[in-house]
């Protein structure tokens, strides 16, 4: 892993209901210990489309937003994962 994502926990998962998408969980380590008022503090989530041609179809920024990481680079990262777990 890149040192850019060095201090996060990320977790790849198929969708419970789609087939053909997977949820990508970015936890970073400082907020693992951050407590709110309903609880752990929200990560990020991308979701990514499709088996060959993946795309990004859904952005939920955390509830403590990464210094220095944009929308654009938790997707760019998403969508190697799913390539990775799908071996292309």
């Amino acid at each position: 892993m890149s040192v850019r994502w060095q201090g996060f926990q990320l977790h790849l998962a198929p969708d419970s209901i789609h087939t053909d998408r997977y949820e990508v969980k970015f936890w970073p380590a400082a907020h693992m210990s951050v407590r709110g008022p309903i609880g752990q503090a929200k990560g990020t989530m991308v979701t990514v489309e499709g088996q060959g041609d993946l795309r990004v179809i859904g952005f939920s920024p955390s509830s403590m937003p990464a210094v220095n990481l944009d929308r654009a680079a938790f997707e760019r990262k998403a969508l190697e994962l799913v390539r990775e777990h799908l071996g292309s």
